[in-house]
C-alpha cells in the first residue's frame, strides 16, 4: 500500500512515538486513524496527575479511541499487557520518557521519533527532529540494546532509520 511506503517492516505494536507536541491533529488524523489504533495513551507523569489538564487533553481526542493519560509506570503495564498492546499507540514527549519506560521493563521493540523541535541545546537531524547531546546518547543506548529507532512524521512520509541519520553527524 503506497500510504505506508517503507513503513510496514518498522510497524510494530505497541507503536511508541516521541513527539514534544503530545496529542495533536497529526497524531490523531495522520497516525491513529489510518493505522486503526484502538487505544491511544499519552505517557506523561505531570499531566496524568493534573485532573484539569488531563481532562482538557482528553476532550480533544475523538471518542472512537480509547484514550487515557497515564504515568510512565502505568504506561509500562499497558505496553506489557499483550491484550491491550495489539493496537496501542503511546505518545510521549521525550527520549528520556522512553528511556525510563525501557529501563523499568517496558517491552519496547521500536520507537518512532516524530517531532522534537528546535531548542538552543539541540542539533538538527531532520527538519522536524532536533536532539540534545543527552537525548542522542539515550537514543543510541536504546539502539545498542536492540530497539529499532526511526524518524517519520507521517506514515506516508519517507522513513529515516536511525543509523542513516547518525551518518550525517
Amino acid at each position: 500500500m503506497a500510504l505506508f511506503r517503507g513503513f510496514r517492516r518498522h510497524l510494530r505494536f505497541p507503536l511508541i512515538r516521541i513527539d514534544d507536541r503530545l496529542i495533536h491533529g497529526q497524531i490523531v488524523l495522520g497516525w491513529a486513524e489510518p493505522l486503526h489504533i484502538r487505544r491511544l495513551v499519552l505517557a506523561h507523569d505531570g499531566i496524568a496527575q493534573d485532573d484539569n489538564l488531563r481532562e482538557a487533553i482528553a476532550a480533544t481526542v475523538p471518542t472512537q479511541f480509547d484514550f487515557s493519560v497515564l504515568t510512565i509506570e502505568d504506561t509500562i503495564a499497558a505496553v506489557n499487557d499483550h491484550k491491550l498492546s495489539k493496537r496501542l499507540m503511546v505518545v510521549t514527549e521525550s527520549p528520556g520518557s522512553v528511556m525510563a519506560m525501557w529501563e523499568q521493563g517496558a517491552g519496547i521493540n521500536s520507537i518512532n521519533i516524530g517531532g522534537l523541535h528546535y531548542r538552543d541545546d539541540r542539533i538538527e537531524l531532520l527538519p522536524y527532529v532536533f536532539l540534545s547531546p543527552g537525548e542522542l546518547n539515550q537514543i543510541t543506548e536504546l539502539v545498542k540494546s536492540g530497539v529499532d529507532v526511526y524518524c517519520q512524521d507521517l506514515p506516508n512520509s519517507p522513513l529515516s532509520p536511525w543509523n542513516k541519520l547518525l551518518e550525517k553527524l
